[in-house]
């Protein structure tokens, strides 16, 4: 709220007495209580407060443990102590690598490729390639023992083949959210009003028998923006509950309706209370900091109501068996505490010498504080990382070259699997240990399985094999696969990726002799060029990737190690059981390994090039899976946040949750000004237009600096563009909403 006029609230005294007359009592009959209450209003701390703060604190432990029962099941699992490779005394010599070549060549692309092998011999009737397997059977072919069958009742899981269904679920809620903010704005004079009524009500009580030193914006109303947090997440709950059909669909039990209207009641009551206590805040700017924790408030009540509704995989509970690492929580709420403190003051400066954002302060707080000190997180965060791997440094490929099988999900690949195994095969000519690929064929009904076989029985400095499995999804062709690996570490990569000729994956393997490193991501580019998805994907590699990721990996809050081109050791992988039947699979196993313990690690050294949807239909499809898969994995493991060692999985999910919880309002926040200059007719589009700017620099030159050290400076002109990507990931999370209600798929094939 604006500044407005002090509230004017009866004294400690005027109360009493009015509490008397209504009891038909006299203050003359009862003198004695008369002199304790006059006594009550010389004490200097609010009396009041007391039966306030005991209140709130019985409800947030009664709190506590309900959602610590709610995230926290399933059986803990103890995997062996990992214990250190051990070299061979011989080592083969290391080829000399190629000079790295970031241009359209090095990216394998079909015309660079050679030609594909002669076609391998044909299967024995009954499995030729193409032909769906009988259920249950599953076979492995090599180019030395042909065709042989590996079980006969390998289990298989119902999956759909399709991506859901397009829905309105997106549209109404967008429209319910502007038709809901709509009514709010007109109405402002009469909620607001009385809202701050109630607020100054209860500042009068929490602060008995003092006055209450808060502010209230009655008179000032008309003049000022209403609350639009309150307002920005009352809206999204409200277009939530109809977009989903909460309050109409018979199928949703009467528990979920209720729980609902429970938690929006709840959020209101939070959002008054809140009120009580920022309104005797002073400094519009300090004002503006405070306004933070009321977008946290209302993102944690839109993601209870989320969790309350949407159907997720059942939650796990882990235990570590590496020693408490208390070290890390220090590292990462340190770094968390000095790059807010650091924003805050950078921002402090912009606004109080050069005036940026005083019109819409608190606008611009609110979008500016998170991202700049995110920024200053990646920078620490980086930092420490360089300090951590000189800490722990990784042996030579000469002292540590074990086993090595890649493992190749495919699932209708066609298209691009010899390209994907001949690129393996180029890689492994880079390094000195043994190299095994595998291609897990997820009962493709195209020539995947064909096509695959022939690249194998091509190859020149690998051995393979090809796993056909009955259609289960791609954790069914990356367990399949794991099952027949050999090689000590596994190497995983995606059906339609290419790993680099130049670069390979032997830089990912020396990490692993750390027996506290659990996975290592591997540098990911976008394979093709052309067209505005892959220009916009570049540039979300380079925040997300470069620059954040490394910092997540050093402070222990890793959210993901990507499964397109990524690195575990196999004894591990077998302990954890493999990867779970999900969406979102390697978003869950590398929450897993940290819940464990174990550490993450990136290597820019070694390289691979995923295959980026070229239109909008595509990158629909693949980021609702991605969506749907990040929320099932961190649902899964919300029990983390009360493990016997917080810092392992517990960050990760604390960071996690606060970049969520702000998701919501970080794009709708801009519709609710706009239409706050329409029917308000509030002079702040043009400050909006301004902060947007403001808000590119920092991301601007991140990614304008990894653009030019990867060779694409004819992509620059695109950064101004990058709120477009912002944008539709917000639509695709909100999407990817409506594809996990009751009677949702649980997992998806494209």
């Amino acid at each position: 709220m604006g500044p407005g006029i002090r509230a004017v609230l009866p004294s400690a005294g005027a109360w009493g007495s009015a509490v008397l007359a209504l009891a038909g009592v006299t203050t003359g009959s009862l003198a004695p209580l008369t002199t304790l209450l006059a006594w009550v209003e010389k004490v200097p701390f609010p009396l009041g407060a007391i039966p306030f703060a005991l209140l709130l604190g019985y409800l947030i432990y009664r709190g506590i443990g309900r959602v610590e029962t709610w995230t926290v099941g399933g059986e803990a699992h103890q995997p062996a102590a990992p214990a250190r490779y051990v070299a061979p005394p011989d080592r083969p010599p290391i080829p000399e690598p190629l000079p790295v070549d970031w241009s359209e060549g090095e990216l394998g692309t079909p015309a660079a490729i050679p030609e594909a092998a002669p076609p391998a011999p044909s299967p024995p009737a009954g499995t030729s390639p193409g032909e769906p397997l009988p259920p249950g059977r599953a076979t492995l072919w090599t180019k030395a023992g042909g065709t042989q069958v590996v079980s006969e009742d390998w289990p298989t899981a119902t999956v759909s083949v399709t991506p859901p269904v397009p829905t309105s679920f997106t549209q109404t809620l967008v429209l319910g959210f502007i038709a809901v903010a709509v009514a709010l704005l007109l109405l402002h004079g009469y909620l607001f009003e009385g809202l701050d009524r109630v607020v100054g009500a209860l500042g009068a009580v929490v602060y008995w028998p003092l006055p209450w030193p808060g502010l209230i914006a009655i008179a000032s109303l008309r003049r000022h923006i209403p609350d639009y947090v309150f307002v920005t997440y009352l809206a999204l709950m409200v277009a939530f509950c109809l977009a989903s059909g909460l309050f109409t669909d018979r199928g949703y039990p009467r528990s979920f309706r209720v729980r609902a209207l429970v938690i929006i009641g709840v959020y209101a009551g939070v959002e008054i209370l809140a009120d009580m206590l920022f309104f005797t805040v002073s400094g519009r700017f300090l004002t503006s900091v405070f306004l933070l924790s009321r977008a946290i408030i209302g993102g944690l009540f839109f993601t209870a109501l989320l969790f309350s509704t949407l159907v997720f995989p059942p939650p796990i509970a882990a235990e570590p068996h590496f020693p408490r690492a208390r070290r890390a929580l220090g590292l990462f709420f340190g770094t968390a505490f000095l790059s807010v403190v650091l924003a805050t003051l950078v921002l402090y400066v912009f606004f109080k010498y050069f005036g940026i954002g005083r019109e819409v302060l608190p606008f611009a707080v609110l979008l500016l504080l998170p991202l700049t000190a995110l920024t200053i997180w990646g920078v620490i965060g980086r930092l420490v990382y360089e300090i951590e791997l000189i800490a722990r440094p990784t042996p030579s490929l000469e002292e540590f070259h074990p086993s090595v099988s890649v493992i190749i999900p495919a699932y209708n690949e066609a298209l691009g699997i010899q390209a994907t195994v001949r690129s393996v095969d180029r890689a492994a000519a880079l390094y000195p240990g043994s190299t095994q690929i595998i291609v897990g064929n997820d009962g493709s009904v195209d020539r995947t399985s064909e096509l695959a076989r022939q690249a194998i029985g091509g190859l020149e400095h690998a051995t393979g094999a090809v796993l056909d499995l009955p259609h289960g999804g791609k954790s069914n062709a990356l367990n399949g696969a794991l099952r027949v690996a050999e090689g000590e570490i596994v190497i995983r990569i995606d059906g339609d990726a290419q790993m680099s000729r130049t670069l390979g994956f032997g830089a990912l393997v020396p990490h692993l002799s750390d027996p506290e490193v659990g996975a290592v991501q591997g540098l990911i580019l976008p394979l093709q060029q052309a067209g505005w998805t892959r220009k916009l994907r570049f540039m979300e590699i380079a925040w997300n990737h470069l620059f954040l990721r490394r910092g997540m990996m050093a402070t222990r809050s890793a959210q993901v190690v990507d499964g397109a081109f990524c690195a575990f050791r196999r004894r591990d992988l077998l302990d954890l059981r493999g990867w779970v039947p999900w969406n979102g699979e390697d978003t869950e196993i590398t929450l897993r390994l940290q819940r464990m313990g174990y550490r993450t690690r990136f290597e820019t050294a070694a390289a691979a090039f995923e295959d980026v949807p070229e239109d909008y239909a595509g990158l629909r499809r693949q980021r609702i899976r991605w969506n749907r898969g990040g929320l099932f994995a961190h649902r899964r493991h919300l029990g983390a946040l009360f493990g016997t060692a917080f810092e392992f999985g517990g960050l990760s999910i604390l960071l996690w949750l606060s970049m969520f919880i702000r998701g919501g309002l970080r794009n709708l926040v801009w519709v609710f000004a706009v239409l706050a200059t329409l029917l308000r007719g509030l002079p702040t589009l043009s400050h909006v237009a301004l902060i947007t700017a403001i808000l590119l620099i920092p991301r601007g030159l991140v990614i304008g600096y990894y653009l030019v050290k990867y060779g694409k400076r004819r992509f620059l002109i695109y950064v101004p563009f990058w709120p477009i990507a912002g944008v539709l990931k917000q639509g695709f999370t909100f999407e990817s909403f409506g594809s996990m209600l009751p009677g949702s798929q649980p997992e998806f094939s494209e």
